[in-house]
């Protein structure tokens, strides 16, 4: 079964130091899977990589397992951004997956906090509904 509702998902790619604010994301996921929750990259306009954000997790899930790892990702620039050609290709990034305890369904809630290599950070607060 495979049931993703993703609510506000934007690309996470950056130039210029900035802090971000905090951002929601709601997402519905099948029990007892492992699923690739978001990914973190920041880019030049050109689309090398200004490389790997780092992730820290702010708030724990209280019913699941966070892990990070790299991995390559297409970006979601807006077609008024000047990278937007850069979602033609996959790009370094940093993943963001959730598992569930077994057996566990309902609500579960984590943060994460992103830190930009130029040094910009975004906090992301996510609510996982486990079905």
């Amino acid at each position: 079964m495979k049931n993703i509702a993703i609510v506000g998902s934007l690309a996470f790619t950056l130039s210029g130091c900035t802090t971000l604010g905090v951002m929601q994301a709601n997402e519905t996921i099948p029990a007892g899977g492992i699923r690739k929750v978001d990914f973190y990259s920041a880019l030049h306009e050109d689309c090398s990589s200004m490389g790997e954000p780092t992730v820290r997790i702010s708030q724990q899930p209280q019913h699941g397992h966070l892990e990070i790892k790299p991995g390559k990702d297409y970006s979601r620039f807006t077609k008024t951004n000047p990278r937007n050609v850069c979602n033609k290709m996959p790009t370094q990034s940093a993943q963001l997956w959730y598992k569930p305890d077994s057996g566990y369904t309902g609500t579960d809630t984590f943060s994460v906090l992103i830190i930009y290599p130029d040094n910009g950070t975004r906090s992301r607060n996510y609510t996982i509904h486990v079905i």
